[in-house]
């Protein structure tokens, strides 16, 4: 890190990594921080990634797509731009970010065969360019000092699909709200309350497969939102104790495999917990 003079300042760095398969890559990356002032700083960042083939995806069948020992591995280039303020325990960011990656690896677009359930048989393969472009926001409000804080993030997607098909990269929200209020109640013992909530979820809007038939199917799944709750006690100076209730009101959405829903929201979840620190 080369601090400039008061207010600027330059990160160069270089990534270098050999994989057995793919030789030895060289991937660059450069940030520039700007003090606008003492409490507000911007900073712009380029960064150059390369994501080799996992194994799974060049020798291990896993049932639906099958292996190609013939993939490129994916370049991406990511660039974001943000700006951060702090004053007095406030903090408050945002962040644009975009990644466009080549040589994407996807589920191909051939049929192969059918399972015994009656699944297509695919393959993996490079599937061209993508991109993921959104904004991220953070928050940080302390409204009792030391005791009570008030923390949230968010994120928008304004763009996450395949160039060459248009359709998304995978199902995603449009976009995802965290908030939650962080209360140390004494030394020993903490306890939050969290609520997220996500956004409208589309399928995928152009065919894929070059001898499907019939209409895509057009489910959507709307926009909602789950309410945790959570506790921390510093049993002994190692020993941490936490518990709490995910999905408090029990929001529940179940999987029809049919365009966008394709998940499950479980429902209401108990956990607990011990963490041993030496």
């Amino acid at each position: 890190k080369w601090d400039i003079n008061d207010r600027w300042n330059v990160t160069p760095g270089v990534r270098v990594e050999h994989n057995t398969d793919y030789g030895t890559r060289t991937t660059p990356n450069l940030t520039v921080g700007y003090k606008i002032s003492d409490n507000t700083n911007y900073y712009a960042s380029y960064k150059k990634f390369f994501n080799a083939p996992s194994l799974m995806q060049i020798y291990y069948d896993n049932y639906h797509t099958i292996p190609n020992p013939d993939l490129d591995p994916e370049i991406s280039i990511n660039k974001e731009l943000g700006l951060e303020f702090n004053l007095n325990g406030y903090n408050a960011g945002v962040t644009w970010f975009r990644n466009d990656y080549k040589n994407k690896i996807v589920s191909g677009t051939d049929v192969l065969g059918y399972t015994s359930s009656g699944n297509n048989i695919l393959q993996w393969q490079n599937g061209g360019k993508a991109v993921v472009e959104g904004l991220e926001g953070t928050l940080l409000i302390p409204i009792v000092a030391d005791t009570l804080d008030w923390r949230t993030n968010a994120t928008y997607m304004i763009k996450s699909e395949n160039k060459d098909t248009g359709n998304p990269l995978s199902v995603i929200p449009k976009y995802t709200i965290n908030t939650m209020l962080d209360w140390q109640v004494n030394s020993k013992l903490s306890a939050n309350v969290n609520w997220t909530m996500y956004g409208r979820q589309k399928p995928r809007q152009y065919a894929e497969i070059r001898n499907e038939t019939g209409t895509l199917a057009t489910n959507e799944v709307g926009a909602y939102s789950v309410v945790g709750i959570g506790a921390n006690y510093q049993l002994l100076k190692d020993l941490r104790l936490n518990a709490g209730i995910s999905n408090l009101f029990d929001k529940q959405i179940y999987r029809e495999n049919a365009g966008a829903s394709t998940y499950n929201e479980p429902g209401r979840a108990y956990y607990a917990g011990v963490t041993l620190s030496f």
